[in-house]
């Protein structure tokens, strides 16, 4: 995308000279600092729910104010992980399964973009991973080497890794949550006698082992769950999964990889997972990531296994907005992006956004309309996950030549 990334540059530094104070103001004032309480949150820097998109007209610009929607809670905005780069606000879900987003703009034609994720098998054959003592601090030197081996691509074949400690002995406790280990399961208690909610991704229980997670990030467990609003946090190398427990009873998660906390509204992006390498994982730590003031939790985890990525294509996706469908003729291979613009074709890009072809494309009323909106992504054979972005624009902003 280097092409369209220096088109954008030279646009905006034009831009720059010909905005009035009044439009410069109005760019500005989608970027505000983040609300919520301080103590829950990783990143201070500015947010917006709009990215302001530029293009040439004639003599002059356009600045369209365009949106990836979001829904009423539970998604962050853009924003910026310093070093790492923009965060931007997305929905991981899977084929079959519905969302409501809001559309704050006018009905108009939807546009989307669709991050086809591997296939997971939580029943699939499972393998031990390899427990170790624990692991010596890296030195920079091995931190760049793991870093280049991780860009390889992995052999290990897609089984599923067994990732429960072996012994209670292998736990390491310290901190405010406490991990026992009854009979394969691991019951942890937490409490928060204080008058604030409190975070921690530190001091959790935890346990040394050296696995390749390259072909395997996704998460599988079974939780029981207490209903007291605390967050379960499993951290697997420098990556975050977390649950709410929101639930009370027996309930089996899934999470397809380490980033879909970034764009969780009650977690999201954090400095310590910046970078990490899934192909050496050296270390599991489990307990509660947060807790709600004057409380506690207890919570059972059962079967912690990291899944085994099967790639399969997405055929045939249909994109459901409740008042009519977005149907597309083709498959799109695993780890591939699928972009839609509207008119009739659909663009395929590989995982570097290389261009690799298109789908045709027929609708049927597909118009967005202003407000809620329900969406579903079907496909043959439903039921694989998918990164997902929804998109709307609005009204644009005349710059006019010099």
């Amino acid at each position: 995308m280097t092409n369209q990334f220096l088109e954008a540059l030279a646009s905006w530094k034009e831009i720059c000279g010909r905005l009035t104070p009044d439009q410069r103001a109005k760019l500005n004032a989608s970027f505000t600092p983040p609300i919520g309480n301080r103590l829950l949150r990783f990143n201070d820097h500015l947010q917006s729910p709009v990215v302001p998109v530029a293009r040439r007209v004639n003599a002059g610009f356009e600045i369209e104010p365009t949106r990836v929607l979001t829904r009423a809670s539970g998604d962050i905005h853009w924003q910026n992980g310093q070093e790492h780069g923009p965060i931007s606000p997305r929905q991981f879900i899977k084929t079959g399964e519905a969302i409501e987003v809001e559309n704050p703009y006018h009905s108009q034609p939807l546009q989307f973009i669709l991050h086809v994720l591997p296939e997971f098998d939580f029943n699939a054959e499972s393998l031990a991973a390899e427990f170790a003592p624990v692991t010596q601090r890296k030195t920079p030197a091995d931190v760049f080497t793991d870093e280049k081996e991780g860009m390889k691509s992995s052999n290990v074949p897609p089984k599923n890794l067994r990732l429960m400690p072996p012994l209670q002995e292998e736990i390491r406790n310290g901190g405010n949550t406490i991990a026992t280990l009854r009979n394969g399961a691991l019951a942890l208690t937490a409490e928060n006698p204080g008058d604030e909610p409190r975070r921690e991704t530190k001091q959790l229980p935890s346990w040394s082992l050296n696995a390749d997670l390259s072909s395997r990030r996704g998460l599988g467990m079974w939780v029981t769950g207490d209903e007291s609003g605390a967050l379960l946090l499993v951290q697997v190398g420098s990556r975050d999964y977390v649950v709410s427990i929101d639930f009370k009873g027996r309930r089996y998660i899934e999470i397809p990889n380490g980033e879909v906390s970034w764009a969780n509204g009650d977690w999201g992006w954090r400095m310590d997972t910046k970078t990490n390498n899934y192909a050496k994982v050296h270390q599991v730590k489990i307990g509660f990531g947060q807790l709600p003031a004057h409380s506690s939790a207890t919570v059972t985890v059962e079967q912690l296994t990291a899944l085994g990525e099967v790639s399969k294509p997405l055929v045939n996706p249909v994109v459901n907005t409740g008042i009519g469908w977005i149907r597309l003729h083709g498959s799109v291979p695993c780890g591939y992006f699928l972009q839609y613009v509207g008119g009739r074709k659909a663009t395929v890009y590989d995982e570097n956004w290389r261009a690799q072809g298109e789908l045709d494309v027929e609708t049927s009323a597909p118009d967005a309309p202003h407000g809620s909106l329900h969406i579903q992504v079907a496909a043959d054979g439903d039921g694989r996950w998918l990164d997902t972005q929804f998109i709307t624009v609005g009204d644009p902003m005349h710059v006019g030549s010099e």
